[in-house]
């Protein structure tokens, strides 16, 4: 069915195939670092979880933006640990906002991708909020959302500029 289908067509739906395959090993990969991060830890935390437990680790959730970020600036927690702690938030969601594009034509634009993003971090943050595997913190979903934002922009420059580029003669026939 595919071989019948023109040239043109043919490379775009492969090539979005890969990057649907590419979004989903991204997506298992952050869900992997986000809530998961240490397997013998989260199965030993899910399997002592109970129905009475829920919920009771939100006394230790930071609701208030921009606290962390502050927190890490007046360096009373070690350095590097800040960095790696805010580089991570931002970075991780960046192949978010490059992906997701690529994927739906309904993500180019800024807002729906940041709304998106948003969304995917709630769900992480809700989930450790309410199981204590790993602790909420509105500080993650801004950084989360603006690393996806991030990623958007990168892709939106790269667009640009290989509209750009000037005319190249090979030919792929």
């Amino acid at each position: 069915m595919i071989r019948s289908l023109p040239l043109n067509v043919r490379w775009r739906l492969r090539t979005r195939a890969l990057i649907a395959l590419l979004f989903g090993a991204y997506l298992g990969a952050l869900t992997g670092l986000f809530v998961i991060k240490d397997p013998a830890f989260f199965l030993q935390q899910c399997s002592e979880l109970n129905w009475d437990q829920l919920g009771q680790y939100t006394r230790y959730a930071n609701y208030i933006p921009g606290r962390t970020l502050a927190y890490y600036g007046t360096l009373q927690e070690n350095f590097g640990t800040g960095v790696r702690n805010v580089g991570a938030n931002l970075f991780g969601f960046l192949p978010f906002g490059f992906l997701l594009p690529l994927l739906n034509d309904r993500y180019r634009h800024a807002g729906r991708l940041a709304r998106a993003a948003m969304l995917l971090s709630a769900t992480f943050e809700v989930f450790q909020l309410l199981t204590g595997v790993g602790s909420f913190d509105v500080d993650d979903l801004l950084l989360n959302s603006a690393g996806a934002v991030l990623g958007f922009f990168a892709l939106e420059w790269l667009s640009a500029r290989r509209e750009r580029a000037p005319y190249r003669a090979a030919s792929f026939r």
